[in-house]
């Protein structure tokens, strides 16, 4: 049920024009929202490390001063719930431009899935905090490894496609 709608989103909606205004949009959110909300300690926040383990994540969240961690909870309920959507649809919409595969534009959302639930374990870390949650710390450090894996290797055959689409163009 949800491939179906999801499937007719991408059909009606996945064209040139489409796509680039949500890569405007995600340019948009990496450039100038996340900036604005992030703290100015320049701590690496959790949801952009990569496989780390409950001490890690606990020396993380311990160098926030409490208004930095109500901060932190209030960017994953409202900027960082919003950008996924569109990561998840341009990801989507460029692998359908790309191949012509609805299976293959399926495949971000693994990803979108597994920022949501690291977004909802982070916010129950910080919101705990300073009581360690070491097992849910660990899953936490595991899916942001898993998260940034699967954007790698989704963002290696949305590149193959616009290689080969480029290739086709120029031939």
């Amino acid at each position: 049920m949800l491939f179906k709608f999801y499937d007719k989103i991408i059909v009606k909606y996945a064209n040139l024009v489409s796509t680039l205004i949500l890569l405007a949009i995600f340019f948009f959110f990496s450039f100038v929202v996340f900036p604005a909300l992030t703290n100015k300690s320049n701590i690496t926040p959790l949801d952009l490390q990569y496989f780390y383990s409950a001490d890690k994540a606990y020396n993380t969240i311990a160098q926030f001063n409490q208004e930095e961690r109500t901060q932190y909870i209030i960017r994953e309920c409202t900027a960082d719930a919003v950008y996924p959507i569109v990561y998840t649809l341009l990801l989507s919409f460029a692998l359908f431009l790309f191949f012509n595969k609805l299976w293959l534009a399926r495949l971000p959302l693994i990803i979108f899935l597994i920022d949501y639930l690291e977004n909802i374990c982070i916010i129950i870390l910080v919101k705990r905090y300073p009581t360690e949650l070491d097992v849910l710390a660990n899953i936490t450090g595991f899916l942001s490894g898993v998260k940034w894996t699967s954007v790698l290797i989704i963002v290696i055959i949305v590149f193959i496609g616009l290689v080969n689409k480029l290739r086709k163009l120029i031939s």
